[in-house]
């Protein structure tokens, strides 16, 4: 699966991953390398294309993401 991330403007940031229709998807984030991720924005919803975009305010402190995929929630 591929994260990709752009930034929108002096304040946002776009965050895009791949997905499969009709599995379910969750982004998860940790604020560093080798700590827990946590779901960052809620819990898993079912992708109805075939990529998931999320717009983040961007902020000077650094986030590790990761996108989790499951067949039901």
């Amino acid at each position: 699966m591929n994260l990709t991330f752009a930034r929108v403007n002096s304040s946002q940031c776009q965050i895009r991953y791949d997905t499969v229709r009709g599995m379910f998807y969750k982004l998860q984030s940790c604020p560093s390398f080798g700590e827990a991720f946590a779901d960052d924005g809620g819990g898993f919803t079912q992708a109805m294309d075939t990529f998931s975009v999320r717009t983040q305010t961007a902020n000077d402190s650094a986030k590790f993401f990761r996108a989790v995929s499951a067949g039901a929630p």
